[in-house]
């Protein structure tokens, strides 16, 4: 059983029934039980008047005051809020607070309540306060709550739909990978240059491309391309350098010793997420370098292991006392553990630093 009817109390003279009126509706919607006489008394017909109203101040937890000079100059009023005062009222438990409308001043007040914090009428914010402070909900700050919660969904959603594309780009690029080759079409202007030639080249190590086939030094230009970066072949001429085609800086070629015309990426599909991408280790800060066959790590017993990528069958990213070790499981059975700084996953646009990634698990993609 509730140890109150009401949380509050409304008191004011009945001339001051339409300006009280808003405050009550406020308080209600806000989820406060308040004794409003004119609704109140309604509810209890039958009942003596007096008796109604002594109950429900004694059985209120909080009483608001509503001064105006009807009110001041109200016999009722007065009782009501005097019973209050000497049989209710407790500092910070059972509050009394008065509303003062606009021009009416403490000093105004009977003298036992000038030293309660009073509320002005025309004080919006005041009334938010004070409607959280006697266990209400604040509806404004719910509405601005709720429409901020839409915008982070409708975000959230966002990301959701370009996460899925992005996902359904790579399973597309894996399907096709196990297509016949012909299922590639080879550019016509590039036909002639490539016939018989693979259609996609792979990258061993993550390099610049070069912008001219004599491959001097100061001829690689632009972003490094990690290894395994995917490329359309343009042509491959008798030396066997690679022209390709990339979307920066256009087309460029590649050094026989850091092309892979057989794609021998391992892929793997992080657990829960949906996204997929293929597996790098050794790779620097700056994409340089790369292993797309093997990773490295420093096992807590056996020290630094280099795992072939094809034998993983998953990798458990565990946080242990702020450093993030890897739980290796392998298809032979085999299980290693331990701590690296330069393993990514590859997924499409994003690239994953495996040490940074907070209890994900991947799994090796057939």
């Amino acid at each position: 059983m509730a140890l109150f009817d009401y949380d509050v109390f409304l008191s004011f003279a009945s001339e001051d029934e339409q300006v009280v009126r808003p405050i009550w509706q406020e308080l209600s919607l806000s989820g406060l039980r308040v004794f409003w006489s004119d609704v109140s008394l309604k509810e209890t017909v039958g009942a003596s008047w007096h008796d109604v109203i002594e109950r429900a101040v004694e059985r209120s937890c909080h009483f608001i005051l509503f001064v105006t000079p009807a009110a001041m100059a109200s016999p009722w009023v007065k009782r009501e809020y005097v019973a209050f005062y000497n049989h209710c009222y407790r500092p910070g438990t059972r509050r009394l607070i008065p509303v003062l409308t606009a021009g009416y001043k403490v000093s105004e007040l009977p003298l036992f309540l000038r030293d309660i914090e009073a509320l002005r009428m025309d004080d919006h914010d005041g009334l938010r306060r004070l409607i959280t402070s006697i266990g209400g909900v604040d509806i404004e700050s719910l509405k601005q709550r709720l429409k901020a919660l839409g915008d982070e969904n409708g975000a959230l959603r966002d990301r959701l739909a370009a996460a899925q594309e992005r996902m359904a780009s790579f399973e597309e690029q894996i399907k096709q990978r196990q297509e016949p080759a012909s299922a590639t079409p080879v550019p016509q202007s590039a036909a002639k240059e490539t016939e018989g030639a693979p259609r996609r080249v792979y990258l061993r190590k993550g390099v610049r491309l070069y912008e001219r086939p004599d491959f001097s030094g100061s001829s690689a230009v632009g972003p490094v391309y990690p290894a395994g970066s995917e490329f359309e072949v343009l042509e491959i001429n008798e030396k066997g350098y690679v022209r390709v085609q990339t979307n920066y800086p256009g087309e460029r070629w590649i050094v026989p010793n850091e092309a892979n015309l057989q794609d021998e990426r391992v892929f793997f599909r992080i657990r829960g997420r949906g996204l997929v991408g293929y597996l790098v280790g050794s790779m620097y800060d700056d994409k340089s370098g790369g292993d797309i066959h093997n990773i490295t790590i420093q096992d807590i017993v056996l020290g630094l292991t280099r795992i072939a990528c094809s034998r993983i069958e998953s990798i458990e990213v565990r946080k242990e006392e702020g450093r993030a070790l890897l739980i290796v499981a392998t298809d032979d059975g085999n299980s290693f553990e331990g701590a690296t700084g330069n393993t990514y996953l590859f997924c499409g646009s994003a690239e994953i630093v495996l040490h940074s990634a907070q209890g994900i698990t991947i799994d090796r993609v057939r």
